[in-house]
Formats: structure tokens, C-alpha cells, sequence
């Protein structure tokens, strides 16, 4: 009886993308336990290669412990990590107080506590910034406190890491 595995993929994945599908290579057995090492489990089956999502940036230890008749048993066992989603950024949003896409929102900002925003008008003047941001622009600058007419705005967005900075626009759409 010989207990094995191989992830794909075979360290870390994107938080954004945390499914890690397991292909068994192991021998001999005939019932056993995947333990996820997040608090989940599946019955281990011959021959059957699972897949597993993760929820949160972590490292986690993926556990097969497998058993045949006679009573003979092996464990292995694999770590692999979650690391940080790169955010997603969309190109505009409808700031008119509807309850829909009212903010401009950049998905997987979590993952980043430290970031900072600062958005541009065409003219190249700062007309909202924050740090950290939390996806709560709703289209009020916070320099002059009014409402800025619909139309396209730059961005730069530090995610408050090594990284570059990350520069895109945004329309604002009422």
C-alpha cells in the first residue's frame, strides 16, 4: 500500500483562481480520507482525482490517508498556499443612488489593506483620493465635495506592496 499524490497547481494558487485538483497516485488501497486542511473532507476512492476551491489566503496541508482490507494504512501528505488575487477592475460604474454598480468597485481589494487611489479628471487634477480605499466612491469628489459630471477619469491604484502601480480609467455613467 503506498499513499501519493501530485497538485495542480503544485504550490500556490491566486486567490481568485484557489481550485487545486489532485491527481492520486496511489497504490494498494481500498478506502481511505482527503483531508483538505481547511476543516473539509471527502472519502478517498481509488482512482478518483478531486478538485478543491479554497476561500481564503492561507497555507494548507492536503492529507490522504488510505487503508486496505488487510489493515495496512499510509499517509501523505502536501502543502500548497493561497496567496493574495490580483485585483479586478472594472471600466465603469452608475453612480445614481439606485442600489446598482452605484460604486466604483475593485474587486479583491481586501488582500491589499494598504492600498491608496488617487482618481484624475481629464484636465489632470486630483478629484478624489484615498488610503486605504474601500470601494466607497460613489462619483462625490472628496476635494470639492460635489458631484462630478458623467465621463472618463484616470486612476493610478498602489496596492501598498512592492508592486507597480497599477493606472487605468473608469467612466462614470449616471
Amino acid at each position: 500500500i503506498n499513499a501519493n499524490f501530485v497538485t495542480n497547481p503544485s504550490a500556490c494558487a491566486l486567490l481568485n483562481d484557489p481550485i487545486f485538483d489532485i491527481i492520486d497516485l496511489s497504490t494498494g488501497a481500498d478506502f481511505g480520507l482527503w483531508d483538505f486542511g481547511n476543516g473539509s473532507t471527502q472519502p478517498y476512492a481509488q482512482g478518483n482525482n478531486p478538485s478543491h476551491s479554497y476561500n481564503s489566503v492561507g497555507t494548507y496541508q492536503i492529507v490522504l490517508t488510505i487503508e486496505n482490507i488487510g489493515q495496512c494504512r499510509d499517509t501523505f501528505s502536501a502543502e500548497v498556499c493561497v496567496d493574495p488575487a490580483e485585483p479586478v477592475y472594472y471600466g465603469s460604474f452608475s453612480p445614481n443612488g439606485d442600489g446598482v454598480n452605484d460604486f466604483f468597485e475593485i474587486d479583491f481589494i481586501e488582500a491589499f489593506p494598504n492600498n491608496s487611489i488617487q482618481i484624475f479628471n481629464r484636465y489632470g487634477n486630483v478629484v478624489y483620493e484615498a488610503a486605504p480605499y474601500n470601494n466607497d466612491w460613489n462619483g462625490v469628489s472628496n476635494k470639492t465635495g460635489g458631484e462630478l459630471p458623467d465621463g472618463a477619469y484616470f486612476y493610478i491604484f498602489n496596492k501598498g506592496d512592492d508592486s507597480p502601480e497599477v493606472t487605468g480609467d473608469v467612466v462614470i455613467i449616471r
